[in-house]
């Protein structure tokens, strides 16, 4: 096979509809393919056709009827698989789930090319990374929520969260030790957290304000899930608060909704023996906000068995949408280091 050091990604619109409500980025997809050993990413529309003049191994997702037009334009033949549908003949195939159906791959002018139907990408990617690695495998994948990891090959893949990819395997031995990392595997923080509480044993409570029950979606959308994920309470409003956490009304008009003392309180509600509880209150934006509290604050507090109740401030910036998404993800990856302690 050819060596290339340019991996392409061509995307149907059906697939970036996937990506959205999977919570997949480009920067995701971006370092999870840096590990395969290729030194850059590119991104294309599948609609409009540019991926036709490309240069090297190429990843299409979209639609099964739309991949099948791209394998004849490269060449290959069309034959019925056993349920009916259509198969790329001559192709390797493999299957995976959620939904159930199968990817091709094979070589064309001296590079891979996969076809993947639209569905979960994330939780079965090593199938088909490992189509592009090269010898040797897959290369780490470092995560940190540190802006401060090597700016040289820092990769932004959702807003506040990092990675970067080595050249050399087993090179993260060597990292910078001023740099917190949360892994070296690639993991998402809600599939870190997920492992995490499953090693212990434990299940997971939530408690959102601010954020809306997007923490307890994201660890939802994790391949098993249901094992630790036990419910979460969207309290936004304060009579909320009280009626159904039992916070005073009298502490919320003393500390203010967005406080250490009542996301405190908000968590202890939700505790309970073999449980990790999180609780979080916010301003998002774009009103709220005042000189003391200025939109972007963020209070969020953690406790677990045998890990004390703690909670931590975070100064966020940028829109609305971007607040909630950083606060969502900085509290996971927090709860990932309390774990790891």
């Amino acid at each position: 096979m050819m060596s290339s050091s340019t991996m392409h990604v061509i995307t149907s619109n059906a697939a970036f509809t996937e990506w959205a409500i999977s919570g997949v980025t480009p920067g995701w997809l971006t370092a999870w393919l840096l590990s395969t050993g290729k030194k850059r990413v590119t991104h294309h529309h599948l609609e409009d056709e540019s991926w036709q003049s490309l240069n090297g191994a190429q990843l299409f997702i979209g639609e099964a009827s739309e991949l099948m037009p791209i394998a004849m334009a490269h060449g290959r033949r069309l034959g019925a698989n056993k349920h009916g549908g259509l198969q790329v003949i001559g192709a390797d195939t493999q299957t995976l789930n959620n939904p159930e159906r199968v990817f091709w791959h094979y070589p064309h002018q001296g590079h891979t090319m996969v076809l993947m139907p639209v569905g979960d990408v994330v939780s079965q990617r090593k199938a088909w990374l490992t189509c592009f690695a090269e010898v040797g495998g897959l290369l780490p994948v470092h995560i940190t929520a540190d802006a401060a990891c090597d700016a040289a090959r820092k990769i932004t893949v959702e807003p506040g969260l990092y990675a970067h990819v080595d050249d050399v395997r087993g090179h993260h031995e060597a990292l910078k030790v001023t740099v917190s990392y949360l892994n070296h595997q690639g993991f998402m923080p809600e599939e870190q957290l997920l492992a995490l509480l499953s090693q212990h044993g434990w299940q997971i409570n939530t408690a959102e304000s601010c954020t809306a029950g997007s923490i307890a979606a994201r660890i939802a959308r994790v391949p098993g899930a249901s094992a630790v994920l036990n419910g979460g309470w969207v309290t936004y409003s304060n009579a909320m608060k009280t009626e159904h956490l039992g916070v005073p009304a009298s502490m919320i008009e003393q500390h203010g909704v967005v406080s250490e003392a009542v996301v405190l309180a908000m968590l202890q509600n939700i505790s309970k023996p073999h449980t990790m509880a999180i609780a979080i209150s916010g301003i998002a934006g774009p009103d709220g906000g005042s000189e003391a509290k200025p939109i972007g604050t963020v209070w969020a507090a953690i406790t677990a068995p045998n890990i004390p109740a703690r909670a931590f401030k975070l100064h966020l910036n940028g829109s609305r949408a971007s607040i909630q998404a950083q606060a969502a993800m900085h509290v996971l990856a927090e709860a990932c280091v309390r774990l790891m302690v």
